[in-house]
């Protein structure tokens, strides 16, 4: 209840009064006014700022032609506001309502300065000093003290002052979880908290980008993931009471993020914290937390927070991607989703992290990892009813039926990703224009040598005669980019006065990748050389397979990739006799894995197990060992 001087008639309306203001009626504010100017004569300033919200609100629906007319009008209202707040000495809630209320107008109005100069230096505090000595604050007033850090945080960030804005954002977050029930259930909180959180969120977003503009390269957790859940939480409006804010100035000057943008950031925040592995802060715990309430006994004591963490990144990730669904139709022809795309690596990435080692079943709830491998599956498959030929789609596609032992179906969407591909790559060729959807020469080379080793480890020998056929493909592609590379650099030491180099710079193929292509190949060439019944082409086979392996060894490559080459080497030198060359490469093999496994050591005993268990060499031992002779 409002603490007020009067009859019990006068606090009824005044009560009445702060719930129209809360729930948006507007049409209902100027008869208020005249109930309240009767029975509480000397409340000025609460009547005046009542009577300037309503225009305010009704303002922000007139058309672009009286849009002039109306400006002025509201400019009118400032000096009786300002007056009005200076005089209010026995009532600070009126004060505190009437300098929001002017700063909004300012806002309004595109007056920057004049709206900071209007809001209380401190909104939190302002607002806070109001509720001390056991006085209840109104609905409307806790609205207004988060309208004022909309409009605060908004303008800082405007003038660049980013780390202001983050902090009276952030100085919010005690009141919005601390607001009344009664108070959270109003249009208006929800409509101008939803705006707070969002602006907060997208900001901390852009702040922690390290290329950003903004600059701060580092994510601080608790503070990232604290705007997004109190969003979530959020209550959902009716139809009906949508209706009656819509017309918000903040709304159409100062555009909310649509509910899609806010649910990919919170995905985004915490794939980020799963993919670089910093602390999962629990729900309940934001930057509001006491310190001492944030100890490590207390976070051990909360059940398992990787759970948690897997719970949380399931819930939201569902919840964006029925939103993406619904509203990304599929595309043309010559059109690619890349939010879809996109979205489908964030997920394989997440699904990555989840998969190693360092998580457990038990972290996963029932089914583990299973479960949560079919599910992405599942993702992948409604993300191909929303894209049009994605090779993208596809290629994660086989990944995972790969991990699920699904090798009939993995080797299915491996020849539609190459045959798709090579339909790119040739109309790429023809017309000398970027393929709309078309993946990188990078994650070409990768997806396909990944390809052809799972259909020499899985495959029968119909796939392996497949896997011959795609990797003359590879070779091909090998050489065109290879050769397009050293075309690119000789084309920038030409005259500028030269035209007849055609060629878009593309973005650099990584060593890693050449590696990697020339790996498989020698692998594929080697399986077939023992496989083939043309004895008289083996030696050649062999041949090939060794001058594959020697030329992915150029490369500059990381100690266990590395590794990789050197033991598929031996094994093959080990089948044509070559002893000695076969010792040396193991003896390379186990020097460049027993360097790099000391250093991890070093950093984490734990972490040099994982490496041991987890590290591709194995794979390839395995992949090789039918080789021996």
């Amino acid at each position: 209840m409002l603490h007020h001087k009067g009859t019990d008639k006068a606090r009824h309306f005044l009560d009445l009064l702060d719930t129209a203001r809360c729930n948006g009626n507007w049409s209902e504010i100027p008869e208020l006014v005249r109930k309240v100017s009767k029975h509480v004569p000397y409340r000025k300033c609460l009547q005046l700022t009542a009577q300037a919200e309503s225009h305010i609100a009704t303002t922000a629906s007139t058309r672009l032609s009286t849009a002039s007319s109306s400006s002025s009008r509201l400019s009118q209202l400032a000096p009786g506001l300002l007056s009005a707040s200076q005089e209010a000495t026995d009532y600070p809630e009126d004060a505190f309502q009437a300098r929001v209320c002017l700063g909004w107008l300012h806002w309004t109005l595109s007056e920057p300065v004049l709206a900071l100069q209007s809001l209380p230096a401190g909104i939190a505090e302002a607002y806070q000093d109001l509720g001390r000595a056991g006085k209840t604050t109104s609905g409307w007033t806790t609205i207004c003290a988060i309208k004022g850090a909309l409009v605060q945080g908004d303008l800082q960030d405007n003038a660049g002052r980013t780390q202001e804005a983050l902090r009276t954002y952030a100085s919010m977050m005690p009141v919005v979880s601390s607001a009344p029930p009664a108070c959270r259930s109003t249009p208006e909180y929800r409509t101008w908290t939803e705006q707070l959180l969002a602006q907060y969120g997208l900001l901390m977003q852009d702040s922690t980008k390290p290329d950003g503009r903004r600059g701060r390269p580092r994510l601080h957790t608790k503070e990232t993931l604290a705007p997004f859940r109190a969003w979530a939480e959020l209550p959902r409006l009716s139809p009906a009471q949508s209706g009656n804010v819509a017309q918000s100035p903040g709304r159409i000057k100062h555009q909310s993020p649509a509910r899609r943008r806010i649910w990919q950031l919170y995905y985004t925040s915490l794939s980020t914290i799963l993919q670089q592995g910093l602390p999962y802060p629990p729900v309940g715990y934001g930057p509001s937390t006491p310190a001492q309430e944030m100890s490590t006994d207390n976070v051990k004591s909360m059940a398992n927070l990787k759970l948690q963490q897997s719970i949380e990144l399931r819930r939201v990730e569902s919840i964006y991607e029925d939103i993406l669904l619904k509203e990304v139709s599929f595309p043309k022809a010559n059109e690619a989703n890349v939010e879809v795309e996109s979205w489908t690596d964030q997920v394989i990435t997440n699904w990555r992290v989840i998969s190693s080692s360092s998580w457990q079943n038990e972290d996963l709830g029932k089914g583990g990892k299973e479960a949560m491998t079919r599910n992405v599956l599942a993702i992948l498959y409604r993300a191909a009813t929303r894209t049009f030929h994605s090779t993208r789609v596809l290629r994660h596609l086989f990944t995972v039926h790969t991990a699920l032992a699904d090798f009939d179906l993995a080797a299915k969407a491996f020849d539609t990703y190459i045959e798709l591909v090579a339909k790119g790559k040739a109309r790429v060729d023809k017309s000398g224009e970027d393929e709309v959807g078309l993946d990188d020469d990078s994650s070409v080379l990768e997806a396909t040598a990944a390809g052809l080793e799972m259909l020499c480890s899985y495959g029968r020998r119909k796939q392996l005669e497949r896997a011959q056929e795609i990797a003359a493909v590879l070779e091909k592609w090998l050489e065109q980019i290879e050769s397009s590379s050293k075309a690119t650099v000789s084309a920038e030491d030409n005259p500028k006065d030269l035209k007849n180099v055609r060629r878009k710079p593309g973005r650099p193929v990584p060593e890693k990748a050449f590696a990697v292509a020339h790996r498989s190949l020698g692998i594929c060439r080697a399986y077939w050389a023992r496989l083939t019944y043309d004895v008289t082409s083996r030696p050649e086979l062999q041949a090939k397979a060794i001058a594959s392996f020697r030329t992915g060894l150029n490369s500059t490559l990381a100690p266990f990739q590395g590794g990789e080459i050197h033991y598929a080497l031996a094994v093959l030198l080990a089948e044509t006799r070559d002893i000695d060359g076969a010792i040396k490469s193991v003896k390379s093999t186990i020097a460049l894995c027993t360097d790099e496994i000391d250093e991890a050591s070093c950093r984490d005993q734990d972490d040099a197990f994982d490496m041991i268990l987890q590290q591709p060499l194995l794979r390839v031992m395995r992949l090789t060992s039918c080789m021996v002779i």
